[in-house]
C-alpha cells in the first residue's frame, strides 16, 4: 500500500505541473497508480488501447483487491453493476490531455539532453586540441568558448562574429541561462518548483547580432539584452548576462522575498 501511495503522490505532482490537479478525478489517479502509470515516460506512451486495458483491469481485478469501502469510493455510480464499469468520455479526454503534456515534457527533455551533449562534445574536442603539442597558439586564436564563465557572463576567444561562432555563442548562452533557471528552481519550495519546471525547461531562444544578443524568457515573451565587452585580464570577449539574471528574479522569487514585498 505504501508503494501505491507513493505512486499517487508522483501522479499528483505531475498533474500540478500541468495545472490539472483540481480537475482530475480521484478514481483515475488511483487507477493510474494501481497500474504503474506514475511517471512522465509511462504516461506519454498511454494510448487508447491502454485505456481499454485500464477499464478491463478495473472491472476484473480491482474488485478482488479492494475493500467494500474502497470499492464504493472507486466505482461510484457503477458500484451496483461492476461489469459495466467504464472510464466516461470526459475523463478519457483528461487522460488524453495528460498523455499529450507528458509527450511534450519528454520531447523537451530530449532536446535539452541533445543540446548538452553537443556542448560537451565541443568542450571535449577543445580539450583534445589544447593538449596536442604545437597547437597552443592556434587554440588561443580558435573559436572555442571559454569554460570559465562566471555566473553573470560567458567568455569566448577574440574573433569576428561569423555565423559558426554565433551558433557557439547561442549554445553557450543557453547553457549559462539554464544554470540560472536551475539555481532559482532549487531555491524555491519543491511544490512551487514542480509547477514552474515545465515552463522553465522550454527551449530558450537566443538571437545574436554583432556584439549584442537577445535572450527570450522561457516563461514569458520578454527579451533580455546581453552585450559583449572585452575582458582585458584574459584578452577575451565576455558576454554580460546580468540583465537575464535580473529578469529571472521577477519569476523565481524566494518566499522570503515575496513576504518582504507584501510588508512594504
Amino acid at each position: 500500500m505504501q508503494r501505491v501511495n507513493e505512486s499517487k503522490n508522483k501522479i499528483l505532482d505531475i498533474l500540478k505541473e500541468f495545472d490539472i490537479d483540481t480537475n482530475f478525478p480521484a478514481y483515475l489517479i488511483d487507477l493510474l497508480a494501481y497500474t504503474g502509470y506514475s511517471n512522465h515516460k509511462a504516461l506519454s506512451l498511454l494510448d487508447d488501447e491502454d485505456i481499454v486495458k485500464l477499464e478491463d483491469f478495473a472491472r476484473k481485478t480491482l474488485p478482488l483487491l479492494l475493500t467494500e469501502e474502497e470499492k464504493l469510493s472507486f466505482f461510484g455510480i457503477f458500484i451496483r453493476n461492476l461489469p459495466v464499469f467504464c472510464i466516461v468520455d470526459g475523463d478519457k479526454k483528461l487522460l488524453q490531455f495528460l498523455r499529450t503534456k507528458c509527450k511534450e515534457f519528454e520531447e523537451n527533455k530530449r532536446k535539452r539532453l541533445n543540446t548538452n551533449d553537443r556542448i560537451n562534445n565541443r568542450q571535449t574536442k577543445k580539450k583534445r586540441i589544447s593538449e596536442t603539442p604545437g597547437t597552443s597558439q592556434a587554440t588561443s586564436r580558435g573559436t572555442s568558448l571559454s569554460s570559465t564563465a562566471s555566473d553573470n557572463d560567458c567568455a569566448l576567444s577574440s574573433e569576428e562574429n561569423n555565423s559558426e561562432n554565433n551558433e557557439r555563442i547561442r549554445e553557450h548562452i543557453k547553457l549559462v541561462v539554464r544554470s540560472y533557471q536551475e539555481k532559482f528552481l532549487k531555491s524555491i519550495g519543491a511544490e512551487e518548483s514542480s509547477c514552474l519546471q515545465e515552463q522553465a525547461t522550454n527551449d530558450i531562444i537566443v538571437e545574436v547580432k554583432d556584439d549584442v544578443a537577445f535572450i527570450q524568457c522561457s516563461r514569458c515573451d520578454f527579451r533580455s539584452k546581453a552585450y559583449c565587452e572585452i575582458d582585458k585580464k584574459r584578452n577575451k570577449k565576455k558576454w554580460v548576462l546580468s540583465n537575464v539574471n535580473r529578469h529571472f528574479k521577477t519569476h523565481f522569487k524566494l518566499p522570503s522575498e515575496k513576504s518582504s514585498v507584501k510588508k512594504k
